[in-house]
């Protein structure tokens, strides 16, 4: 989430915090609703995705979802 932006200026580190979660939670319910054990995991968590950076765009203009992991972490696979 970025610090600033030139239309609301400075964020605080913990307003970017609360934004970010309470982005993620409103996306993870409206995301997460429709979808069924059947449901591919890549297709809900993309749905995840999509609708966190909707709701991030709303919510500060200029925020957005990165789509790389981070260098450290370790991809998992699912299925065989």
């Amino acid at each position: 989430m970025p610090m600033e932006n030139l239309e609301d200026g400075p964020l605080s580190t913990s307003l970017a915090q609360r934004i970010a979660a309470d982005c993620a939670n409103l996306a993870a319910r409206l995301a997460f609703e429709s979808v069924t054990p059947t449901t591919p995991l890549v297709l809900a968590c993309q749905g995840f995705k999509t609708t966190y950076d909707t709701t991030l765009r709303r919510a500060f203009a200029g925020s957005r979802v990165n789509a790389r992991c981070h260098a450290k972490t370790t991809p998992v696979q699912v299925g065989p």
